[in-house]
């Protein structure tokens, strides 16, 4: 079975990467691309053998005091020309990014036309895409699959909710659903309960006879 475990958010700090790398098994690191050490993190993830993500910011239902406040958000009621550049110039400011997954979203990926305007550059660029599953409305993963972009959903999201004291379950409920389908995506963020819980349980992936491996090798 293989786990494939994305941390979002990244671009703020180097020490969450410097753990991340500490942790001597695969992170995908997803970077936010207006966050003041997106390029750093990114080489450096590269260079350490770390798959990098481009974390894109796209309109939700909710979170309108974030929306506000980040910086390249795509929103739904953009223009195609407008969505397309937003993307570019984001993508631009991530080097080594193999593929995008989506910050927020759950307005923009229950939307078919949307993702449609977004996924054509993703495909252009030869970029994979993974559905960060913000609602359960999302047509993301079905339309990226429809236009020949290899792609795949998340299974388990570690920390959304804000009882942290139920990162490690997650986790483990992680392993348990690659050990039963033979591989599952979960994503976390750079919480410094996440962290704790990574450092503490995440080797026990081998107990699991499981291999913790970049998305873009779940991507299909």
């Amino acid at each position: 079975g293989q786990v494939a475990l994305i941390m979002d958010d990244m671009g703020n700090s180097l020490e969450t990467l410097e753990e991340l790398i500490a942790l001597g098994r695969h992170v995908t690191v997803s970077v936010l691309p207006y966050g003041p050490q997106a390029a750093e993190t990114a080489r450096i993830a590269h260079e350490n053998g770390l798959e990098v993500l481009l974390h894109l910011p796209l309109e939700s239902l909710n979170n309108h005091d974030i929306m506000a406040n980040t910086e390249g958000m795509i929103l739904a009621g953009m223009t195609a020309p407008d969505i397309v550049l937003s993307f570019e110039t984001s993508f631009a400011r991530v080097p080594f990014a193999a593929g995008t997954n989506n910050h927020m979203g759950s307005r923009f990926t229950a939307e078919r036309d949307l993702m449609r305007v977004l996924l054509a550059p993703i495909k252009e660029k030869g970029l994979f895409f993974v559905d960060s599953r913000t609602t359960s409305k999302t047509v993301a993963l079905d339309e990226a699959r429809k236009m020949g972009i290899r792609a795949v959903e998340r299974d388990v999201f570690l920390d959304a909710d804000e009882d942290r004291g139920r990162i490690r379950g997650r986790l483990i409920e992680l392993f348990q659903k690659a050990r039963k389908k033979g591989r599952a995506v979960g994503i976390c963020h750079p919480f410094p309960e996440t962290l704790a819980v990574l450092r503490s349980t995440f080797f026990l992936l081998d107990s699991y006879n499981l291999e913790a491996v970049p998305v873009s090798r779940l991507v299909r």
